[in-house]
């Protein structure tokens, strides 16, 4: 368990949203294995609602290189992070995704609760240790299922640049 975090039940689910005697089975055993466990009826919109607190936070984190503590005392880091949550909820519902989120602060919200001042979001991680980030399955994925259902995403295009950006000046360095 990472410090900081509390425990937060694990959900499983099939993609077109039944409920199977197999995943229930899975759910079952990981629950009895002590990995509190639920069967999601949405698990696209689950993983999605997951996806927004992700995107709420790991790239403006990894770009300014700040822990959440001082990530949220700037109000124009939220204000992006609120704008890049809202271009993919309107991605998510041009998919077809029910989401649970309504609020577009409400991930940016709920990605800082419970955290110590100086937790830092993995692509801050990543990037410290020298490593590429997940953003292109993160603010990435955003921008191609935008790009798919025709939702434009430029903030999430450009936090996609920015770490890019900073994942190259990284590698450039390590060849020096």
């Amino acid at each position: 368990m990472i410090a900081g975090t509390r425990a937060r039940p694990t959900q499983i689910g099939e993609l077109d949203g039944g409920r199977t005697d197999r995943v229930q089975r899975i759910a079952d055993t990981f629950t009895a294995a002590g990995l509190d466990t639920t069967v999601s009826d949405s698990i696209l919109g689950t993983i999605w609602d997951k996806l927004l607190v992700n995107v709420a936070t790991g790239a403006l984190s990894g770009i300014t290189r700040l822990p959440y503590g001082q990530l949220y005392q700037v109000p124009e880091l939220e204000a992006c992070a609120v704008a890049a949550v809202a271009e993919a909820m309107a991605v998510a519902q041009a998919s077809g995704i029910t989401l649970t989120t309504t609020d577009p602060r409400q991930p940016w919200i709920k990605a800082g609760e419970g955290m110590p001042y100086e937790f830092k979001a993995s692509m801050l991680q990543s990037l410290e240790k020298g490593s590429i980030t997940e953003i292109d399955f993160v603010n990435g994925a955003v921008v191609r299922q935008g790009a798919k259902c025709g939702v434009p995403t430029p903030v999430n295009q450009a936090l996609v640049a920015c770490i890019k950006g900073v994942e190259r000046g990284l590698t450039h360095e390590q060849r020096n």
